[in-house]
């Protein structure tokens, strides 16, 4: 075997490393990442790609009459990786126009050394799609890839690749085959001198008309959805390719209008609703397929980004109503470790509205996911939150519905705890997503002014490390003289804890102490601090003087550091209150 096939063999399911700026980039994002793919292991058409329809009409390239408000990098930058471009010759060059060449238009070559080309050498693991409309010559754009010779080190070409199914994004990535150059031309179709390669896009893809109707204004009763294909495209259920290998067909879903201003529509026809019923309502059915590309115009608008991004990597939908109905609050996907708090701008918060969301359903999730809802934007614990894991995969076509986010339940598909205060249905003001959470990532106790966890909560209290919280004077809000049971969210057998009527941590009063036996995992009720019990899960005893119910003042945690094992650094307190 010789050295390059080793390599190559090597190589086929690494994709490379990505900078540490890229890797901050994906680990905090502040907005949605449509272009972050968690698993590069399936094959290219089943990934959907955000698609710039007239990608070069922004600014004074297309005046009032634009597609888009971002320039080429900006929306490379932003996770586009499909790019409608239209191609006309004027004086000898190709432009970048829509029907009328203009003083100033842009030269495709221009395009390709200052914008597309960076992106790709720059972004080792990024593919790019370009999409011709094309009134070029052959001639013409040979002497545009002659020109930058650096298009033949990035271009796919499917000679090169086995038949009957795509190869996958990581493959492509790793034989660095970055670059699909598609033209509805087909005389411009083939190999260049110099490498390049373009495909014949109708003997690839199908594609549906683009029209949404002429609306003037966007209203949903004016507007066509059909899915019906463009005039020359294949039949929009044609399965495969002949021409290329016999890979299935990559379905282009044009989602946009015929006419525009300045994007009139476009915040209201990239909303997420209104792209997941053009595909599953309308477009599912006659392509029998999702949409591999989907082309919108102002793609910064809506919620394009976030769909796509939930599109690739699975992730929740909030609605407003109970039972997954009334109107889609956001989509948000869970590959990414994130923090949202939805009183941010509406690019951050991923357009989640605040105090809106009741229900959730779960698509395409990753077993272990967790998600926590606060109402409080800060995700201060002493008011409601709750909790979901993922119990398993959930495909992405799947819809797991959490009828409530006030409800404790736990299946087979996933798990919810809620913690009660006064109500976390229409009130979330926060999200945080962990694709990958560590072991008990949120031990936990929560005190409550009633019996049995009842009535408003008075704190929580972490059981990840060794403390002891003085109530009168602490960082976690605790009310003195208020708790009267507690709720142990998850804990590692061998933690205890110890509640005192003395602020101090004395013994010379009432206490309760709570040693965990077991792992805990699922919440655990500790019905009053006056009684002494023993289960699988806890031991709890009781020293009495005269009463601790509604009089608890300070806590002492004692952590394990493995489970079973308690930490040996629980020491006795200042007075002056929390220390960690």
């Amino acid at each position: 075997m010789s050295t390059s096939t080793l390599l190559g063999l090597l190589l086929t399911n690494v994709c490379f490393a990505q900078t540490p700026e890229q890797e901050k980039a994906a680990a905090t994002p502040s907005s949605a990442q449509p272009g972050y793919i968690a698993d590069k292991n399936k094959p290219f058409n089943q990934y959907t790609w955000l698609t710039a329809h007239n990608a070069f009409s922004y600014g004074n390239y297309g005046g009032v009459n634009s597609s888009q408000s971002m320039n080429l990098s900006e929306q490379l930058e932003k996770g586009v990786r499909g790019m409608m471009l239209d191609l006309h010759v004027k004086d000898g060059d190709i432009y970048l126009c829509h029907g009328t060449c203009l003083p100033g238009s842009l030269k495709f070559e221009t395009a390709l050394k200052n914008s597309i080309l960076p992106f790709l050498r720059n972004n080792r693991n990024e593919v790019v799609t370009l999409f011709f409309e094309d009134y070029s010559s052959k001639e013409d754009l040979q002497k545009v890839f002659s020109n930058t010779p650096e298009v033949a080190t990035y271009i796919f070409k499917p000679e090169g690749w086995p038949s009957g199914t795509w190869p996958t994004l990581a493959a492509m990535i790793n034989k660095n085959e970055r670059l699909l150059i598609l033209s509805s031309k087909s005389g411009n179709s083939g190999s260049y001198n110099g490498g390049a390669y373009v495909i014949n896009e109708r003997a690839l893809t199908v594609e549906n008309t683009y029209n949404l109707g002429n609306a003037l204004l966007p209203d949903d009763g004016v507007h066509d959805y059909d899915c019906e294909k463009r005039g020359e495209s294949a039949e929009l259920n044609t399965a495969a390719s002949s021409t290329y290998k016999n890979w299935p067909r990559p379905f282009v879903m044009n989602h946009f209008h015929q006419y525009t201003v300045l994007g009139a529509h476009s915040d209201f026809d990239n909303r997420f609703d209104k792209i997941l019923k053009r595909d599953k309502d309308h477009c599912r059915s006659k392509a029998n397929r999702p949409p591999s590309y989907i082309a919108l115009d102002y793609v910064d608008k809506g919620d394009a980004m976030e769909y796509v991004e939930w599109r690739n990597n699975g992730g929740v939908i909030f609605y407003e109503g109970d039972n997954a109905t009334q109107d889609i609050v956001c989509g948000i996907g869970t590959q990414i470790k994130r923090t949202l708090n939805l009183q941010s701008s509406d690019e951050a918060r991923m357009g989640c509205e605040n105090d809106e969301m009741r229900s959730a359903v779960l698509s395409g999730i990753r077993k272990g996911t967790r998600i926590k809802l606060y109402d409080s934007p800060s995700g201060d614990r002493q008011d409601d939150y709750a909790i979901i894991d993922a119990k398993r995969d959930i495909g992405i076509d799947e819809r797991v519905v959490i009828s409530s986010l006030e409800t404790n339940s736990d299946n087979a598909d996933y798990t919810i705890r809620f913690l009660r205060n006064n109500g976390l249905n229409g009130k979330v003001s926060r999200i945080e997503v962990d694709p990958q959470p560590t072991d008990f990532p949120d031990s936990a106790i929560v005190l409550y002014e009633g019996g049995s966890a009842s009535q408003n909560i008075v704190c929580t209290l972490p059981l990840t490390s060794s403390t002891f919280v003085n109530f009168k004077n602490d960082g976690y809000g605790c009310d003195n003289d208020e708790a009267r049971s507690a709720k142990i969210l998850e804990a590692k057998a061998g933690t205890t804890i110890t509640v005192y009527d003395d602020p101090n941590g004395g013994t010379g009063d009432d206490y309760t102490s709570i040693r965990v036996k077991k792992n805990i995992q699922s919440p655990r009720v500790v019905g009053s601090f006056e009684s002494s019990f023993s289960d699988e899960y806890l031991e709890v005893t009781f020293k009495r003087k005269n009463g601790l119910n509604g009089k608890v003042s300070s806590a002492r945690i004692s952590a394990a550091t493995r489970a079973g094992e308690a930490s040996s650094e629980a020491a006795p307190p200042p007075p002056e209150g929390a220390k960690q």
